[in-house]
């Protein structure tokens, strides 16, 4: 009885325990997604930043000629 007992508890922990990795490596794939996209997004950032800074002084420069 006892065996059994202490059977179904370790059968419960062993399914946890996949769990917990499947939970964890799921966890670190959604932060590198995350990490990876918000480095796209600040260089498609910087890269429309360059361009706007570069028409204003394209303008200024053929209005001063």
């Amino acid at each position: 009885m006892l065996y059994q007992y202490y059977l179904s508890k370790e059968r419960n922990c062993r399914t946890f325990w996949l769990y917990s990795r499947v939970a964890l490596y799921l966890e670190k794939t959604v932060k590198e997604q995350i990490t990876k996209d918000g480095v796209i997004g600040i260089g498609i950032s910087v890269t429309a930043v360059v361009l706007i800074a570069g028409g204003i002084i394209t303008a200024l420069a053929s209005r001063k000629s």
